[in-house]
């Protein structure tokens, strides 16, 4: 329950880094971009050094028309995203109004219980012993602390308001429609509806692509493949096209 968030994803390993996923490259599935309501389909490969205003051409700046308001690009992502649910529908349960208490609750009670999979630091574990204790046997764990152990630059650089301050205009995913098409909203409309919304499952932002090429560019040299994991098992699994999104 946090009230909005950039979804953490890594492979085997979670930390307190939030962080963004790769994946193959690959699917023909238009993408939708909502920036303005009136270029709302483009390609997944359009061009969006202008703010994902417009297709094609850049437009007149003596014509160029005011953006709609955040809130009505936001409500049009939603109503693609649950096209079986009203707008009220998204916060029919108040988990972040009425039942907010609860939820809260729910939080304090941490994230190890007894008999969970056991939570280990990089700090303490080398990787023989992780070879050894979890990885031969078959044992699951989740291992914290490896951004800063392995000195990540993400680790520094990935907070969500610096992500928010450094690619203000970059369209990410946060969703996809009926059909599969991605739903895209940049990362200032974003923060918008990030700091005001009550829904009870809100939209995240998680997108395999990295957002625009330049920013997938700069974010992919910021993290790497921890080192307890230095064998590529997917490699033996036809290749590029065999693997899962990562």
């Amino acid at each position: 329950y946090p009230r909005c968030r950039l979804h953490n994803c890594t492979i085997f390993v979670l930390s307190h880094l939030v962080i963004l996923s790769q994946s193959i490259v690959g699917s023909r599935v238009p993408s939708i971009e909502l920036f303005t309501m009136g270029a709302e389909v483009t390609n997944r490969n359009q061009d969006h050094r202008n703010g994902g205003a417009a297709i094609g051409s850049p437009p007149d700046k003596k014509t160029k028309k005011e953006e709609p308001d955040w809130r009505l690009l936001v409500n049009k992502v939603k109503r693609l995203e649950r096209s079986d649910m009203s707008l009220e529908g998204w916060q029919q349960f108040g988990f972040a109004t009425s039942r907010a208490a609860d939820v809260e609750a729910l939080v304090a009670t941490g994230d190890q219980p007894e008999g969970g999979i056991p939570r280990l630091n990089a700090r303490n574990l080398s990787i023989e012993e992780f070879w050894e204790k979890y990885e031969k046997p078959a044992i699951p764990c989740i291992i914290a602390g490896v951004p800063e152990k392995e000195g990540w630059p993400a680790w520094e650089k990935w907070s969500v308001d610096r992500l928010l301050k450094r690619f203000p205009a970059v369209p990410f995913k946060v969703g996809k429609t009926d059909d599969g098409a991605p739903l895209r909203l940049r990362c200032d409309q974003f923060e918008q509806y990030m700091q005001s919304q009550v829904d009870d499952s809100p939209l995240y932002m998680f997108d395999n692509q990295f957002g625009s090429k330049e920013s997938r560019e700069e974010l992919l040299r910021e993290y790497k493949v921890p080192s307890y994991f230095p064998d590529d098992y997917m490699a033996l699994n036809g290749g590029e096209q065999g693997r899962p999104p990562y």
